[in-house]
């Protein structure tokens, strides 16, 4: 059985063979109980060579239909090149503080 815990960090590349960043979850559809899509962690100089907004210290997730992954295995293989991750949906993320 494959786990989210066991795939986290896995390296996420395009198409085209360029590592954009880890893979962070898995993103379920609650009814249907069907991965949906991956949401990937993606470094600020990624972030920033491919023009998705981040926040002001760190990188940012972006959230992969599962359409767009090819596989998953040693690695995340997507289906999709550099310019259309440029027109994914991103979710700017800045580190968390405990306690707060």
């Amino acid at each position: 059985m494959v786990t989210d815990d066991s795939l986290h960090g896995r390296a996420v590349l395009t198409n085209d063979g360029v590592r954009v960043g880890e893979l962070e979850h898995l993103l379920i559809e609650p009814g249907r109980l069907q991965v949906a899509g991956v949401q990937v962690r993606v470094p600020k100089d990624v972030a920033d060579q491919l023009g998705i907004p981040h926040g002001l210290l760190r990188g940012t997730s972006v959230e992969v239909p599962i359409e767009q992954v090819r596989s998953i295995g040693d690695a995340v293989l997507l289906s999709v090149d550099q310019d259309a991750l440029r027109r994914t949906k991103s979710s700017p993320t800045e580190p968390s503080t405990p306690g707060v």
